[in-house]
């Protein structure tokens, strides 16, 4: 595995840009999801010793799926498009308001006179080309959900996401009684990830 496999798992643009590693394990997380790869991956961005909260996540959140069977992901279905952008991923926010919907505080104040408010302009060529705010510029709908083997549901882009990791398998641990949800478990060859489901 190389830094470029891993790059998926972090979020283009913010503090969670790169994988990290501590010269034994490499990790990476978008906030959503988090990796470990049993290995330090070459150009990975080298932390302290306890610099990284991935580890102590990973052990919270790991805790007790040893004692349960770990099977095949279930099924992915085709993602769904994005209905603020159309599929595309991008977004044409209004030049006058840079995007920002701004809705007036009494009476005497005016929606912005070029997008009525709306933020996004609906003339593509006068606009600022942005990724979509909704789909994080994936251009997949984000609450499109695939219900895991312990009952659980999951966002079905970072379960396609984790499908690519070889040979991911998922723990099948119920949800405790004193919790609404916890991290399902995913293992992979070299490795292992925890993703946060979707509410219940």
């Amino acid at each position: 595995m190389t830094k470029d496999d891993l790059l998926k798992f972090c979020t283009p643009g913010k503090v969670r840009l790169y994988p990290h590693s501590d010269g034994v394990n490499t990790y990476c997380s978008n906030g959503i999801l988090a990796i470990r790869v049993a290995e330090a991956i070459k150009g990975a961005y080298t932390c302290l010793p306890n610099e990284s909260p991935i580890p102590a996540m990973l052990e919270k959140h790991t805790d007790g799926h040893g004692n349960y069977e770990y099977v095949s992901l279930p099924f992915i279905p085709r993602p769904k498009n994005c209905r603020h952008c159309n599929g595309t991923g991008i977004r044409h926010d209004c030049t006058e308001c840079n995007g920002v919907v701004i809705f007036p505080p009494d009476e005497d104040d005016e929606f912005c006179s070029k997008c009525g408010g709306t933020g996004m302009a609906s003339n593509t060529a006068d606009s600022i080309e942005v990724n979509c705010r909704c789909c994080d510029g994936t251009g997949e709908m984000p609450n499109h959900a695939v219900r895991m083997p312990n009952g659980q549901w999951m966002a079905r882009r970072y379960l396609a996401l984790i499908a690519t990791l070889p040979n991911v398998t998922v723990s099948t641990r119920p949800v405790p009684d004193d919790s609404q949800y916890h991290a399902l478990h995913f293992i992979f060859d070299g490795g292992e990830a925890i993703c946060m489901p979707l509410n219940p």
